[in-house]
This record gives structure tokens, C-alpha cells and sequence, in this order.
């Protein structure tokens, strides 16, 4: 269960990781999916273990994997490699994920949400020219585990999550969720708060039809 599932530029379908009973010990390994046959077949395993690990397809054709620690899927060679770690590599791990994953108009990619230590920010930008990640800001409330959706501006939404720091908000304190929604810019890499979730959320998914930013 919790395996993670991509789609490449030609439609193929890959699942990667997850946890096997009976114990949910995860797993490495990825199988692809013919989709005229509807069967499985193996292809190269990832760098390590992984349970629902956000992944991105990036502009250059190959996919990102940010479970710890980063890694790239190259379609060509069916084969996983290391790119660069993060800025803030404390990021919960083995527990799930603390951020979400998206690919920007540019073809950068960032990751959104933290488990925030001191000095901590919600964003980090990734270049996939240079394989490295780079600090972003952070909005009045930083946040693990946000639901998070480009929106066709360019700009990004992100609502809910776990209270990790910040300015201080009402939320229960056995769950930590909370309401709290903002506006990311990634081109002047600001924040702007907008209007609060009717119900705090958490570790669930924002869906909405967009269209190309240009």
C-alpha cells in the first residue's frame, strides 16, 4: 500500500515503493505497466525503500522522487540516480513525506511544507539544469504535510496542513491541523495569506483544472 504512481510523457505507467504485508516492510522496487496487456514488469529499483514518495515529471522527460534522498528516474535506462539533497534534510523521515511536490511554468520544481526547526522554510526550489535546491520564503504559518495546487497564474495554493511554526493559530492540540490557506509567488518568491479552509485539513489532495501558464 501507498506505493507511489507516475505517468511518463508516453503514457506509461510506473508504480515504485510501498508497504508489503505483513509487516508493511517497504519496498525499492518499481514495475512498469504495459497498458495494451495489462500486465507487469520490473524496472530498476529506487536508490532506497520508499512509502508514498511525491514525485514530479519534469520538463526534461525524467522524474523527480523526493522521498530522502532526492533522486531521478531516467526513462531511457529505466535506472534511478542521486541529484542533489536538500537544503533542510531533516525531513521526517522514515515517517510519510512532510512536503508536496509540483514542477513550475520554468521547469523548476519546489517542494512546499516542513518540519520546521529554527531557521526553517516552507519552500525549496529545484534546478534541474544543476541539480541543486535552494531555500524559498516562508508564509506567516509554516506548515508540514499542505495540501498543495499550481493554479494557471503560476502562482501556488497552499491550505492545511500540520502547524509546524509561525504566527500561533487555534487547532486541536492531538492533531495539529489546521485552516490556515496562502498564495505563493514563485517569481518574487512571496506569500500571501488568503481566506481560511471552512475545516482544518490535512494529508489529503487539492485537484483543480488548469490551464498552460504562459
Amino acid at each position: 500500500w501507498y506505493p507511489t504512481v507516475f505517468r511518463l510523457a508516453d503514457e506509461t505507467i510506473i508504480a515504485c515503493g510501498g508497504g508489503q504485508p505483513p509487516a508493511a516492510a517497504r519496498t525499492d522496487t518499481c514495475e512498469v505497466l504495459d497498458l495494451a496487456t495489462q500486465t507487469w514488469t520490473p524496472t530498476g529499483s529506487m536508490l532506497e525503500p520508499t512509502e508514498y514518495s511525491p514525485v514530479a515529471l519534469l520538463h526534461t522527460g525524467q522524474v523527480l522522487a523526493t522521498w530522502s534522498p532526492p533522486q531521478l528516474f531516467d526513462p531511457a535506462t529505466g535506472q534511478w540516480s542521486a541529484t542533489g539533497n536538500f537544503v533542510q534534510t531533516n525531513r521526517g523521515f522514515p515517517n510519510h513525506s512532510d512536503h508536496s511536490l509540483i514542477v513550475l511554468a520554468d521547469g523548476s520544481a519546489i517542494i512546499v511544507g516542513v518540519e520546521a526547526p529554527a531557521g526553517s522554510s516552507m519552500v525549496e526550489r529545484y534546478a534541474p539544469e544543476s541539480g541543486q535546491w535552494t531555500m524559498g520564503a516562508s508564509p506567516a504559518v509554516i506548515r508540514s504535510q499542505p495540501e498543495v495546487v499550481a493554479l494557471p497564474d503560476g502562482r501556488v495554493l497552499a491550505a492545511g496542513g500540520f502547524w509546524e511554526g509561525g504566527r500561533d493559530v487555534d487547532f486541536d492540540p492531538a492533531w495539529r491541523a489546521v485552516a490556515e490557506a496562502d498564495l505563493y509567488d514563485p517569481e518574487d518568491d512571496s506569500w500571501r495569506e488568503v481566506a481560511p479552509m471552512l475545516i482544518p485539513v490535512s494529508y489529503t489532495h487539492l485537484t483543480l483544472p488548469t490551464t498552460p501558464y504562459v
